[in-house]
């Protein structure tokens, strides 16, 4: 049970820990794989859950190893989650999102060997507070409601639409402390959101050597 939900989720519902909805600060990492569709094509179904498979492993691997949860996969997209704190926070959500690409690009033979294509991801991150419930009834879950999971997704979308690999708000930077020294940030345009009226600023993140990332929280 805890390797289908996840430990954290099943340790919510075992103790009622949402069962009423609790508002909580969150930051969010969604992960989109890049290619999917002429991926998906060039492989066919059946070889393609196995590349999905392999790529969310991978993917987890390092949310999990820098104190993330992942909160749900959805398709080709990987939704994760951390705590967010009044005071600054520990960066994790950072190094997680640049583990994962260095995993990737690590294990880029192995991909191309097994699958004849490697692996990446275009990557949103973001913060605020969310609404955190139990829904459904045959099958339950853990959702997460609220404004910053669709300016995430937002987010996401800007990736696609700028070519950038990493885009991350403003909001959230300002409430990270020691940003790896191996990470630049570079400001972008401000994106619009459909329904608002205020831009949002968000910033490219992207490896300024290739010096290895700090190690996970211990």
């Amino acid at each position: 049970m805890a390797q289908l939900l996840g430990p954290s989720v099943l340790l919510a519902f075992a103790v009622g820990r949402y069962h009423r909805p609790r508002r909580e600060e969150r930051a969010l990492l969604f992960i989109d794989l890049t290619a999917s569709t002429a991926t998906a094509e060039r492989l066919g179904e059946a070889r393609f859950l196995d590349f999905l498979s392999a790529f969310i492993a991978d993917v987890s691997q390092a949310v999990v190893e820098n104190r993330g949860e992942i909160h749900k996969y959805v398709g080709d997209e990987i939704i994760a989650t951390w705590r967010l704190h009044a005071d600054r926070n520990d960066a994790g959500i950072v190094r997680a999102c640049f583990a994962a690409r260095d995993r990737l690009a690590a294990r880029r033979d192995d991909y191309l060997r097994d699958f004849g294509v490697g692996a990446d991801f275009r990557a949103a991150l973001h913060g605020g507070p969310v609404i955190v419930g139990e829904i459904g009834t045959f099958k339950k879950e853990i959702a997460l409601i609220g404004d910053a999971m669709n300016t995430t997704a937002r987010i996401l979308d800007a990736c696609r639409d700028s070519g950038r690999n990493v885009l991350a708000s403003a909001a959230l930077l300002e409430r990270l402390a020691d940003l790896p020294a191996a990470i630049a940030v570079e400001p972008s345009a401000p994106i619009a959101l459909r329904g608002k009226s205020a831009s949002l600023q968000v910033s490219a993140l992207e490896r300024k050597t290739s010096a290895p990332l700090p190690g996970a929280c211990p």
